[in-house]
């Protein structure tokens, strides 16, 4: 899955079973792992970045992200 190898430079060694136990369960019951696998198209990650922006949750958040941030989770997952 593109982004694994740099979210498991991140992530802390206890963090890493549960990781791959939601992949192996998505995996079983035939979950796609990406955005592409999903039939996303690369041309529509910048739109989508920019909807949660105008979003209530987002907007309420402790952290307020930018449409580059979610860009880069969306490129992440992509």
């Amino acid at each position: 899955m593109p982004g694994t190898r740099r979210a498991r430079r991140r992530c802390p060694p206890r963090c890493r079973t549960g990781i791959d136990a939601v992949r192996e369960i998505s995996g079983t019951l035939g979950i796609e792992q990406s955005l592409r696998e999903l039939g996303v198209r690369p041309d529509l990650l910048t739109p989508i970045a920019s909807s949660p922006l105008a979003d209530a949750v987002t907007r309420n958040a402790p952290r307020r992200a930018t449409e580059q941030d979610i860009l880069g989770i969306l490129e992440a997952v992509f």
